[in-house]
């Protein structure tokens, strides 16, 4: 495998950023492409070699990858950092399942914002009943601990993309949350994430 690693994602953070604070997190270069519109992502999506053509994607060289998950699991085996994965075979099925719970709440959030304008407030009742209940079951899941699992994994990145997500949207949805508040800014605050956070690299537009 030869030459610079290249992810490929809409222009966004989305759920191509989990991957991006992986890579930064682990020092990785890499070339991040964002494609602004369907038009460009057209002209590239079935001329990449992919078998199955879909954003976000990853090339390293002979590899190349699509589907979110598969690529956050193969970043830190890639690079030597299997324990962001979990330390151990059980832990890596409790990150599973934060996984899991995040992304019920980023698919909630993500599908408020594709209603119909008459249609959002009865909407919006719903998900936040449904929102406002994995949150606090992750609340109390973090408990005292400073990462969901002691240690820094791929779902404490999940959750800094998932609370600012949130906090997109309606700031006030986050409110009383305050471990997973404290994990968001933690995380963000990481050294290598904070530099990428800061510099013109970082995505702002959540969606």
């Amino acid at each position: 495998m030869q030459g610079k690693l290249k992810l490929g994602y809409w222009d966004i953070q989305g759920i191509g950023q989990i991957i991006r604070y992986l890579l930064e997190y682990m020092g990785v270069s890499y070339e991040d492409h964002g494609y602004k519109n369907d038009e460009e992502w057209l002209k590239d999506k079935f001329n990449l070699g992919l078998d199955f053509p879909n954003l976000p994607y990853l090339i390293d060289g002979d590899i190349k990858l699509t589907e979110s998950f598969a690529i956050v699991n193969y970043v830190p085996i890639r690079f030597k950092h299997p324990q962001l994965l979990g330390g151990n075979e059980f832990d890596r099925i409790l990150a599973f399942q934060v996984y899991g719970v995040l992304g019920d709440i980023e698919n909630e959030m993500f599908l408020l914002t594709q209603v119909k304008p008459e249609d959002y407030e009865a909407k919006k009742v719903e998900t936040y009943k449904k929102v406002q209940l994995k949150l606090g079951y992750l609340e109390k899941f973090l408990g005292s601990k400073d990462f969901f699992l002691g240690y820094v994994t791929y779902a404490d990145f999940f959750l800094l993309l998932v609370w600012e997500t949130i906090k997109a949207i309606d700031e006030k949805l986050v409110e009383g949350y305050k471990g997973l508040s404290a994990l968001s800014d933690r995380v963000a605050n990481l050294e290598k994430i904070k530099a990428y956070r800061a510099s013109e690299r970082f995505r702002k537009k959540v969606f």
